[in-house]
Protein backbone atom coordinates (compact mmCIF):
# COMPACT_ATOMS: atom_id res chain seq x y z
CA UNK A 1 0.00 0.00 0.00
CA UNK A 2 0.88 3.19 -1.05
CA UNK A 3 0.15 6.87 1.31
CA UNK A 4 0.14 9.88 -0.85
CA UNK A 5 3.68 11.05 0.73
CA UNK A 6 4.78 7.62 -0.64
CA UNK A 7 3.48 8.89 -4.05
CA UNK A 8 4.59 12.12 -4.24
CA UNK A 9 8.07 11.57 -2.56
CA UNK A 10 8.81 8.69 -5.41
CA UNK A 11 7.04 10.33 -8.43
CA UNK A 12 9.34 13.64 -7.16
CA UNK A 13 12.88 11.38 -6.77
CA UNK A 14 12.28 10.28 -10.08
CA UNK A 15 11.49 14.04 -11.60
CA UNK A 16 8.54 12.67 -13.40
CA UNK A 17 5.58 14.82 -14.57
CA UNK A 18 2.33 13.17 -14.16
CA UNK A 19 2.01 12.25 -17.58
CA UNK A 20 5.25 10.30 -17.63
CA UNK A 21 3.86 8.29 -14.70
CA UNK A 22 0.74 7.53 -16.11
CA UNK A 23 1.89 6.22 -19.00
CA UNK A 24 4.69 4.35 -17.80
CA UNK A 25 2.34 2.45 -15.80
CA UNK A 26 -0.85 2.77 -17.64
CA UNK A 27 -3.26 5.33 -16.68
CA UNK A 28 -4.39 8.88 -16.89
CA UNK A 29 -2.40 12.04 -15.79
CA UNK A 30 -5.17 12.85 -14.33
CA UNK A 31 -5.62 9.69 -12.65
CA UNK A 32 -2.16 10.40 -10.73
CA UNK A 33 -3.15 13.51 -9.92
CA UNK A 34 -6.38 12.57 -8.21
CA UNK A 35 -4.35 10.20 -6.19
CA UNK A 36 -1.70 12.57 -5.33
CA UNK A 37 -4.46 14.62 -3.75
CA UNK A 38 -4.65 11.90 -0.99
CA UNK A 39 -3.32 13.48 2.46
CA UNK A 40 0.31 12.58 3.41
CA UNK A 41 -0.15 9.73 5.53
CA UNK A 42 -3.80 8.53 4.42
CA UNK A 43 -3.50 5.68 1.93
CA UNK A 44 -4.26 6.26 -1.77
CA UNK A 45 -7.41 4.26 -3.35
CA UNK A 46 -6.87 2.91 -6.51
CA UNK A 47 -7.05 -0.83 -8.10
CA UNK A 48 -5.41 -3.46 -7.35
CA UNK A 49 -3.65 -3.72 -10.82
CA UNK A 50 -2.61 0.15 -10.22
CA UNK A 51 -1.11 -0.49 -7.13
CA UNK A 52 1.05 -3.19 -8.08
CA UNK A 53 1.99 -1.40 -11.62
CA UNK A 54 3.25 1.52 -8.92
CA UNK A 55 4.70 -0.66 -6.96
CA UNK A 56 6.77 -2.87 -9.59
CA UNK A 57 8.07 0.81 -10.86
CA UNK A 58 9.08 2.46 -8.17
CA UNK A 59 11.02 -0.89 -6.98
CA UNK A 60 12.56 -0.90 -10.33
CA UNK A 61 13.82 2.47 -9.12
CA UNK A 62 15.21 0.94 -6.38
CA UNK A 63 12.54 3.26 -3.88
CA UNK A 64 10.92 1.65 -1.35
CA UNK A 65 8.54 2.07 1.35
CA UNK A 66 9.43 0.07 4.27
CA UNK A 67 6.68 1.07 6.53
CA UNK A 68 3.66 3.93 6.02
CA UNK A 69 5.66 7.14 6.84
CA UNK A 70 8.91 6.37 5.41
CA UNK A 71 10.12 6.25 1.65
CA UNK A 72 13.82 5.12 1.41
CA UNK A 73 16.43 4.42 -2.04
CA UNK A 74 17.93 1.21 -1.78
CA UNK A 75 21.01 2.21 -3.35
CA UNK A 76 24.25 3.33 -2.04
CA UNK A 77 24.63 1.46 1.38
CA UNK A 78 27.32 3.82 2.63
CA UNK A 79 26.33 5.17 6.05
CA UNK A 80 26.54 9.08 6.57
CA UNK A 81 29.38 9.38 8.92
CA UNK A 82 28.20 12.93 9.38
CA UNK A 83 24.60 13.60 10.61
CA UNK A 84 24.57 16.97 9.15
CA UNK A 85 24.95 15.69 5.55
CA UNK A 86 21.64 15.06 3.34
CA UNK A 87 21.29 13.46 0.00
CA UNK A 88 19.39 14.82 -2.82
CA UNK A 89 16.96 11.76 -2.58
CA UNK A 90 16.20 13.62 0.91
CA UNK A 91 15.91 16.72 -0.28
CA UNK A 92 13.53 15.82 -2.89
CA UNK A 93 11.40 13.54 -1.29
CA UNK A 94 10.89 15.87 1.96
CA UNK A 95 9.84 18.87 -0.15
CA UNK A 96 7.42 16.58 -1.83
CA UNK A 97 5.55 15.95 1.46
CA UNK A 98 4.91 19.99 2.11
CA UNK A 99 3.18 20.86 -1.02
CA UNK A 100 4.93 24.26 -0.83
CA UNK A 101 5.67 25.93 -4.10
CA UNK A 102 9.59 26.57 -4.88
CA UNK A 103 9.46 30.27 -3.81
CA UNK A 104 7.61 29.56 -0.52
CA UNK A 105 9.63 26.80 0.73
CA UNK A 106 12.50 28.79 -0.02
CA UNK A 107 11.26 31.55 1.91
CA UNK A 108 10.64 29.07 4.89
CA UNK A 109 13.94 27.76 4.85
CA UNK A 110 16.19 31.27 4.47
CA UNK A 111 17.79 29.45 1.37
CA UNK A 112 17.85 31.37 -2.52
CA UNK A 113 15.18 29.69 -4.90
CA UNK A 114 18.69 29.56 -7.34
CA UNK A 115 20.31 26.85 -4.69
CA UNK A 116 16.89 24.85 -4.51
CA UNK A 117 16.59 24.61 -8.43
CA UNK A 118 19.86 23.18 -8.39
CA UNK A 119 18.93 20.66 -5.45
CA UNK A 120 15.89 19.60 -8.10
CA UNK A 121 18.66 18.69 -10.92
CA UNK A 122 21.18 16.98 -9.04
CA UNK A 123 21.30 12.86 -9.39
CA UNK A 124 19.66 11.83 -6.14
CA UNK A 125 22.44 9.56 -4.72
CA UNK A 126 24.16 12.73 -4.35
CA UNK A 127 25.47 14.60 -1.29
CA UNK A 128 23.77 18.24 -1.13
CA UNK A 129 26.55 20.41 -2.19
CA UNK A 130 26.44 23.50 -0.71
CA UNK A 131 27.76 26.39 2.24
CA UNK A 132 27.82 23.79 5.53
CA UNK A 133 25.27 26.86 7.10
CA UNK A 134 22.76 26.07 3.98
CA UNK A 135 22.25 22.52 4.58
CA UNK A 136 21.66 22.98 7.95
CA UNK A 137 19.33 25.46 6.88
CA UNK A 138 17.42 23.30 5.02
CA UNK A 139 17.65 20.09 7.05
CA UNK A 140 16.85 22.13 10.33
CA UNK A 141 13.67 23.91 8.19
CA UNK A 142 12.81 20.11 7.17
CA UNK A 143 12.89 18.69 11.02
CA UNK A 144 11.04 21.47 12.88
CA UNK A 145 8.21 20.09 10.64
CA UNK A 146 8.38 16.61 11.65
CA UNK A 147 10.53 15.76 8.66
CA UNK A 148 12.96 12.83 10.01
CA UNK A 149 16.29 11.71 7.72
CA UNK A 150 17.44 8.11 8.62
CA UNK A 151 20.74 7.63 7.33
CA UNK A 152 21.30 8.74 3.76
CA UNK A 153 18.76 7.04 1.70
CA UNK A 154 15.53 7.34 4.01
CA UNK A 155 12.90 10.71 5.16
CA UNK A 156 10.43 9.86 7.73
CA UNK A 157 7.30 11.89 8.49
CA UNK A 158 6.70 12.35 12.43
CA UNK A 159 3.95 14.21 12.00
CA UNK A 160 1.87 15.90 9.00
CA UNK A 161 4.23 18.34 7.26
CA UNK A 162 1.28 19.95 5.29
CA UNK A 163 0.89 22.18 7.74
CA UNK A 164 4.42 23.75 7.24
CA UNK A 165 6.09 26.49 9.30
Amino acid sequence: MLTGFHLRAARAVCKLTTRDLGKIIGISHSAISLLEQTPNLEYIHCSLKTMESLLTFFHQQNIIFPNHYTVSLTLNAEKIEHSDKLTVFQYRAAKSSTKLSLSKLSEKMKVSTTVLIKLDHAAPTEYIKCLDRTVYLIKSCFERNGIVFVGNNSVSLTNNPELFI
